[in-house]
């Protein structure tokens, strides 16, 4: 039988199964197991055809109510790498939850790259803790795309846990995604006391480390450590590297998010700076919360200002203001 009229036959069975539930009649004889509903069911819920389409959320529903039944044959879907049927078990098991959990962790265990990827996002999907020791133990995996799914995967639980090990990680693992993927996982666990190696990460030579470092210190918000990672002082410009100057912009516009005393001094300083650059890191510090004192700040800097990059900075920060204090529209 060819391959097309196959996957016909097996459609034409989900629609059976998905019209009757997972509970069918004795006399569907070839869908009457668990194992070949799921396996029928599992055909239409990834299927992309316009013709379909309405079938396929009663498939996945379906699944997903089928719980601890469904979940084993599942699991064994998870070494595919077609991108559908991917996306389509990652639905299912976050449906599904924690029930789909101690199935899938084994294949975390899996040779090759797929098997332990696609683990390690349906586990960031359902979110549990119980995850968390194997996940673990899985950081120090030799694929780079594996440990950053893990380490995604460990951020979406929120388990403390972990913190250590992503701080690691963090500072010291070779690859760049993998570091930034720890520095959102950090920000989403929002234990404060990660935040001094977020800012270690602001000294990052991949500028998506340092972002997503700043978005995270942003969710901390840990004010009074602000003063364990002074700004590097302006001084020391002329010997200032690429990377350098980054971690002193990354600083200025974090000064934003701070209500520190000392911090907000930091920005006054920086406003004032001779360097434009500061200025104009400033002025998207102040960009992050602004206010109306913030917006006489910025306009009374206009009337002096001449340099483009700075100037640049102040019709984005008058964009963003305008923007804040417009009136929400009534529902």
């Amino acid at each position: 039988m060819k391959p097309a009229q196959t996957r016909v036959m097996h459609l034409a069975a989900a629609f059976l199964v998905v019209s009757l539930g997972v509970s069918v009649a004795p006399a569907i004889a070839q869908v009457s197991s668990d194992s070949a509903r799921v396996s029928h069911l599992f055909v239409i819920a990834s299927e992309g055809s316009v013709r379909y389409q309405s079938m396929v959320q009663p498939a996945k529903d379906t699944l997903a109510m089928m719980g601890a039944k469904a979940a084993p044959w599942l699991a064994q879907r998870l070494s595919t790498s077609d991108a559908r049927e991917r996306l389509t078990l990652a639905d299912i098991f976050e449906k599904m939850g924690k029930v789909a959990t101690p199935f899938i962790i084994p294949y975390l265990d899996s040779a090759g790259e797929d098997f332990p990827r696609n683990a390690a996002r349906a586990l960031t999907r359902i979110k549990d803790t119980a995850a968390v020791p194997a996940l673990l133990a899985h950081m120090d995996h030799p694929n780079f795309s594996v440990r950053s799914d893990v380490a995604t995967a460990l951020g979406k639980t929120g388990d403390r846990r972990a913190g250590n090990v992503l701080v690691q990680h963090l500072l010291d693992d070779a690859d760049g995604d993998v570091r930034k993927s720890c520095a959102v996982a950090l920000g989403l666990i929002g234990d404060k006391n990660n935040a001094p190696a977020l800012y270690t990460a602001l000294d990052d030579e991949f500028y998506g480390v340092r972002q997503t470092a700043l978005i995270s210190i942003e969710q901390l918000n840990p004010e009074p450590i602000w003063m364990s990672q002074p700004i590097p002082s302006a001084q020391h410009r002329a010997t200032r590297t690429p990377l350098g100057f980054g971690v002193r912009a990354s600083l200025i516009v974090s000064l934003g998010i701070s209500s520190d005393k000392k911090a907000r001094k930091y920005l006054a300083e920086s406003l004032n700076s001779h360097d434009p650059m500061d200025r104009g890191f400033a002025i998207e510090a102040l960009g992050l919360k602004p206010t109306r004192e913030s917006a006489k700040v910025v306009a009374r800097m206009k009337t002096r200002e001449n340099d483009p990059f700075v100037l640049a900075q102040i019709a984005r920060f008058e964009e963003i203001y305008s923007d804040s204090v417009k009136p929400k529209p009534k529902s």
